[in-house]
């Protein structure tokens, strides 16, 4: 045996073993420090942070005003100053992404003189270089030098404040039961006439010009969309009485009364009359669900006879309107030196070439793309907001101005008699419809306060004004009487008769979508007339003052009278019921595509088990996969 004898450490040895020894204690000696003061501190903030929480400070049962205040404070935000801070957040992200894409067109406008040298030119010339110069700036012309205003920024700065402010504005009006359009109307005239905050006066003409085509472009595929001839076959002679006769008769009025009173000439007095006669469907058909929701007149179908009427009003209005521009363009009417001949033979000859136009790209609409295709839906509503585009500014540009607007109207009604008969399509079950919606939720804002930026107040004349007043006066009184006689043959009792003429009141989308037509017309020619300019902006003024009036107040007739002088169904319970789940038929749908998605789900972890060798557990997993779907 060997015997083994331990060496006695060295002193390094020892010295090593000492450190380690203290430094392990040093570091205890620290985390435990560490510890204490994150759970002191953790402590603090927790005492700290308890009155400004809502788990810890919960809302009474009955609280007062001043509790729900306090309460809408705490955090984490909820309710309204969650949706406020929002707003806000997201208004900063979307300006400062402006700015970092386009540079200093998404600044505040900046104004500078600048000083060039003049070369000999005689007096007029100089005359003409001071006269195009503004009176209220300090610039003058002479022989030495010339001083111009040079301008930067302001454009997409003034787009960007008029679509925040009329968004807000938008909100309150709803919080006021007025429409939305309201409001965004009377900010985009407080934006474009008021002192130091005018900005929609820096947006350029041809970025309003285009935002206007657009947001008319998608009216027209709305409307279209929304017929169904099969369906307008089936109605009762009261809805086409309905349609016809008082946007008709209110025109013709309107235009004999813009002639009498304003001097108009004919054309251009049909282009004030088409203007007026169109009634509103973002505040009829609004008003007038509301008051199918409460049972309201569905015994007798009043609110389904108005809201299918009121779509083929605004067609017939905007048609009769394009004619009427296309003859008043073309220089061939009583203001103009062209042939009355001509002038007839123009407006049938661009309504046609517009029908072609859209029968024949809808008709194509209906293959194109194909049904099989990964995502059909994409590429027809991309297709079909596309063609619609072309035809309006394309028709512009080659000088057939009455068969833009005729051939998105054809388009959208062929290219959806299609997509109806084949794919089974409906107004409820239309998937065209919500990213049109989308796409008007973000022109409707930019649209009506754009229509108010272009009023200029200071050039508007008291006499001028009341005898457009008085134009539209004598126009809705003959119309509320034409509504009236339209519904004699029908069931509906005396009181239900006189809601109808009211309930035909609102004026507001396509006044703002037509109303700046006929003065971009005017300012467009090579050889401007003056006169003809002077007639486009009385009838821009006028369209936006028979918004401002008609649109409040037909909204509060609507909800006013229609509980006073229509019947209530008796079974509107059921009917309420009814409506409810017709509008919660999307939530129903992404519910059947989740419990779908379940399904797979479970049979996925089924054949998962069956290699795995459990099937027990994953069955069982499955069935809890299916059961949570159907809850």
């Amino acid at each position: 045996s060997v015997a083994l004898r331990a060496e006695p450490p060295t002193p390094s040895a020892l010295r090593r073993a000492a450190a380690e020894s203290a430094s392990v204690d040093t570091e205890n000696a620290t985390g435990g420090a560490c510890s204490r003061f994150y759970a002191g501190l953790s402590a603090c903030f927790g005492r700290v942070t308890a009155t400004a929480t809502t788990a810890e400070n919960p809302l009474p049962e009955e609280p007062t005003f001043w509790q729900q205040a306090k309460f809408s404070c705490r955090c984490p935000p909820h309710g309204y100053v969650a949706r406020w801070i929002t707003g806000l957040v997201s208004i900063l992200v979307l300006y400062g992404t402006l700015i970092v894409l386009v540079g200093e067109n998404a600044l505040p406008q900046t104004c500078e003189l600048v000083v060039t040298a003049a070369t000999p030119m005689d007096t007029t010339e100089a005359a003409n270089v001071s006269s195009s110069v503004p009176e209220n700036e300090n610039s003058n012309s002479t022989t030495d030098s010339i001083v111009t205003k040079s301008c930067h920024g302001g454009n997409i700065f003034g787009l960007f404040v008029l679509f925040v402010c009329s968004m807000v504005a938008s909100s309150w009006s709803k919080k006021l039961n007025l429409p939305p359009l309201l409001g965004m109307l009377i900010v985009g005239c407080i934006l474009g006439n008021a002192p130091e905050i005018n900005v929609a006066r820096h947006i350029r003409k041809e970025y309003f010009n285009k935002l206007r085509e657009l947001a008319l472009c998608v009216i027209l595929l709305r409307a279209g969309l929304s017929l169904d001839p099969n369906t307008l076959r089936r109605l009762s002679a009261a809805v086409f009485r309905l349609s016809f006769v008082p946007c008709l008769v209110e025109s013709f009025v309107s235009a004999a009364a813009a002639r009498l009173i304003l001097g108009f000439p004919w054309e251009w007095g049909f282009m004030l009359g088409f203007v007026l006669g169109a009634v509103s469907p973002a505040v009829v058909v609004l008003g007038m669900l509301k008051l199918e929701y409460r049972g309201y007149g569905v015994e007798k179908g009043i609110p389904t006879l108005i809201i299918a009427a009121s779509s083929m009003d605004d067609v017939l209005a905007i048609t009769g309107f394009s004619l009427a521009l296309g003859i008043a363009a073309d220089g061939s009417g009583s203001s103009g030196n062209g042939s009355i001949a001509r002038a007839l033979f123009r407006g049938p000859r661009d309504a046609l070439i517009g029908i072609v136009y859209g029968a024949a790209v809808g008709a194509l609409l209906w293959y194109i793309p194909h049904r099989q295709h990964k995502r059909p839906i994409m590429f027809r509503f991309i297709f079909l907001v596309g063609a619609g585009i072309v035809a309006l500014l394309g028709c512009e540009m080659v000088h057939l101005k009455g068969a833009g607007a005729m051939a998105v109207l054809t388009l959208a009604l062929v290219s959806g008699y299609g997509w109806r008969r084949w794919d089974g399509w409906c107004d409820e079950k239309n998937p065209m419809l919500a990213p049109l919606d989308t796409l008007w939720w973000f022109m409707q804002p930019l649209l009506f306060g754009l229509i108010g930026g272009q009023i200029d107040f200071e050039k508007i004349q008291p006499g001028q004004l009341a005898r457009g007043l008085g134009v539209v006066g004598i126009g809705l009184a003959l119309r509320m009487a034409a509504s009236f006689l339209c519904v004699l043959g029908t069931n509906l009792s005396l009181r239900e008769r006189l809601f109808v003429p009211f309930s035909w009141l609102p004026k507001a989308t396509v006044q703002a979508a037509i109303g700046p037509v006929a003065l971009d017309m005017a300012l467009s020619k090579q050889n401007r007339n003056d006169q003809e300019v002077d007639w486009a902006s009385q009838i821009l003024t006028i369209a936006a003052l028979v918004i401002l009036l008609t649109a409040p107040i037909g909204a509060f007739l609507i909800a006013f009278l229609g509980p006073k002088m229509l019947q209530r169904d008796r079974n509107w319970e059921q009917h309420h019921f009814e409506l409810s789940a017709r509008q919660h038929s999307g939530q129903h749908t992404r519910a059947r595509t989740a419990k779908a998605a379940a399904a797979a789900v479970a049979a996925v972890a089924l054949a998962t088990a069956s290699v795995a060798g459990r099937p027990g557990f994953l069955r069982a997993t499955a069935n809890d996969c299916r059961r949570d779907a159907d809850e």
